[in-house]
């Protein structure tokens, strides 16, 4: 894991530690109190078991939560609006061509 990605795992993990001690929220993840430290203090990266742990606790997917990690954020309102806009214009094999890349996407989101 990069650094970069460290420092947004521990941001993520102090906002659901909230103003609770790590003893707490190792806790509610069901580690131990030193792989919380060690992750909050960025010395080590969590397993990818343990990434599995976290996005359960925070009821998202674990693909959810690695693109949160890595900073691939949804996108705004106004870019899906101007997206959506585009697909008006679009001509009928065009709609075609992406409604089938869609249906691919939503394939593979539900075979995580």
């Amino acid at each position: 894991m990069e650094q970069k990605e460290k420092e947004k795992l521990r941001q993520i993990l102090l906002e659901l530690k909230g103003k609770n001690t790590q003893e707490w929220l190792s806790h509610e993840l069901g580690v131990s109190k030193y792989a919380v430290a060690s992750w909050i203090s960025m010395l080590q990266s969590p397993s990818a078991s343990s990434l599995e742990i976290i996005a359960d606790y925070m009821g998202i997917s674990l693909s959810e939560l690695l693109a949160e990690i890595k900073g691939n954020d949804r996108p705004s309102p106004e870019s899906a609006q101007q997206a959506l806009l585009h697909i008006k214009n679009l001509s009928s094999r065009e709609k075609l061509k992406l409604s089938r890349l869609i249906l691919e996407q939503l394939d593979q989101c539900f075979e995580d």
